[in-house]
């Protein structure tokens, strides 16, 4: 699954400001089944050597995923000058389309529960930051 970036910057024709935005595309969870087999469903006709379950994955790794994480993070800037100081003042908005994508799930199966595939983490909603630096 490929990651995609890009990002770019322009001045805006208002007030000296500067605007940049970035976008990424990241594959989403990787779905997996992993199944704790106890020894009752065993066709060894035996016990396991270890332990009264064994891990199984259900599903192979790296073969399938949930749907692609987008975020869409913007800048605008704009630069002052007081005396012989530079000052570069922003504003960032992170996850500016407010996302909600789904960025970990729960990968146990179970035949008892309904946890698998339940998300255990969402993307973080909006965030709106400000900033200056200073050059003297």
């Amino acid at each position: 699954q490929p990651t995609i970036k890009a990002n770019g910057a322009f001045p805006l024709p208002w007030f000296g400001l500067t605007a940049s935005a970035t976008f990424q595309s990241r594959p989403g969870p990787s779905i997996l089944a992993s199944w704790s087999a106890p020894n009752a469903v065993t066709t060894l006709g035996r016990a396991y050597n270890v332990g009264t379950t064994k891990t199984v994955n259900l599903i192979e790794p790296g073969t399938q995923y949930g749907e692609r994480v987008n975020q869409v993070d913007v800048r605008f800037g704009k630069n002052f000058r007081a005396n012989r100081a530079r000052i570069r003042a922003s504003m960032d908005i992170y996850n500016a389309l407010n996302s909600n994508a789904i960025l970990t799930i729960n990968t146990t199966y179970s035949t008892t529960n309904s946890a698998w595939l339940r998300p255990t983490a969402i993307m973080p909603g909006r965030l709106v930051k400000f900033g200056a630096t200073v050059d003297f």
